[in-house]
């Protein structure tokens, strides 16, 4: 990755539906991480 390595980066989820040993539906959400200026109390 040619990413800045001081850039807050990305915050991703994965979530998996499994029924029965298989998956049945996955969802996925991707967000870069916002500077500490706009979200003063922080992301996490």
């Amino acid at each position: 990755m040619s990413e800045d390595p001081g850039a807050p980066g990305l915050a991703v989820v994965d979530i998996w539906k499994f029924d029965a040993g298989l998956i049945t539906e996955h969802w996925d959400v991707k967000q870069p991480v916002p500077d500490d200026e706009e979200v003063p109390n922080g992301m996490f």
